[in-house]
């Protein structure tokens, strides 16, 4: 049996100054139960939670930039923001044929992804791309820490 609520709870906000919201709250239950001979039985349940949102901002300048030594030539001035986070929370347990308990997976994962990108023109943008994340498995008794730099250019030909 599965029981899933992907969004259970979710959330959408567009705010003054070109800011947009989102968040979204997640629900799943799993329940496996197999019957084995002689009247026992053995099993497994799975809790999956999570929460991820994003915040956003954006700008753009009308008339763009007046780049200097070059008067005909401007700018578009267009700048975007976006803050992602995750948090997800696994926990699962099995029961074998004598009733006996067994936590076969306990961890926590959160992720961080800030992103900020420019437009230049409209054929040459950039940006800078970030991530970090950090998974707790309890079970396992591991911590593990990721953190990710990226630098982008985009020229159209």
């Amino acid at each position: 049996m599965r029981l899933g609520f992907t969004p259970l709870l979710s959330w959408f906000g567009n705010w003054k100054g070109n800011i947009t919201s989102n968040i979204n709250l997640n629900h799943s239950i799993t329940k496996n139960e197999r019957n084995l001979s002689g009247g026992a039985s053995s099993g497994s349940n799975s809790t999956v939670s999570s929460i991820t949102g994003s915040f956003s901002w954006s700008y753009a300048a009308a008339k763009g930039l007046k780049i200097l030594f070059f008067k005909r030539t401007r700018m578009k001035n267009e700048l975007s923001t976006d803050l992602s986070f995750s948090v997800e929370r696994t926990y699962n347990i099995s029961t074998n044929s004598t009733g006996d308990v067994d936590e076969v997976e306990n961890k926590i994962h959160y992720t961080v992804t800030p992103v900020v990108s420019y437009q230049f023109s409209k054929n040459i943008s950039g940006g800078l791309t970030s991530n970090y994340e950090y998974t707790d498995n309890m079970k396992q008794r591991t911590k593990l820490r990721t953190f990710r730099l990226g630098i982008f250019v985009e020229i159209l030909f």
